[in-house]
């Protein structure tokens, strides 16, 4: 599990191969799994969440979860927790380098604003690209397929 915190928002990736008792065709089973998501990082990385979070839960059942959690509402009771959760099923993850050399043979392969995008959805051994670069997900990807340059498609 990777954790990132950046203004006041927790980005969370979890590994697929860590979640082996989470139904990823169930919303219930991925939604219960993200609540008990908080009560790792207050176990784990001593994080203690309190008021109201949008929790956006982008799902793709080969690579893992990532999570969102975001405060929206400052006036909410604060020695408590409530959770908005929004479950994203079949998400594409994309691999982001700077290196054209460590994904010249995937595809789809996109170019945009310096970095080099590639799906790793074919990829059977895509953990050993996530060494090479971050995963992307949701707005960037989006913004990634409309307007980066396609070097190399399915």
């Amino acid at each position: 599990m990777r954790v990132l915190e950046r203004d006041e928002v927790y980005y969370i990736y979890v590994n697929r191969a860590y979640i082996k008792e989470v139904d990823f065709a169930s919303k219930d089973s991925i939604s219960k799994y993200a609540k008990e998501l908080v009560l790792k990082l207050k176990r784990l990385y001593n994080i203690v969440l309190m008021g109201f979070y949008e929790m956006k839960v982008y799902v793709h059942k080969e690579i893992g979860i990532f999570v969102e959690l975001k405060p929206i509402d400052d006036d909410f009771d604060f020695f408590t927790i409530d959770l908005k959760v929004i479950i994203l099923l079949n998400q594409e993850f994309f691999l982001k380098t700077l290196n054209f050399d460590y994904v010249d043979s995937l595809k789809p392969l996109y170019y945009h604003n310096g970095y080099y995008y590639a799906s790793l959805e074919h990829e059977k051994n895509y953990l050993t690209y996530l060494e090479l670069g971050s995963l992307v997900y949701g707005k960037e990807v989006e913004e990634v397929k409309r307007l980066g340059l396609l070097l190399q498609s399915d």
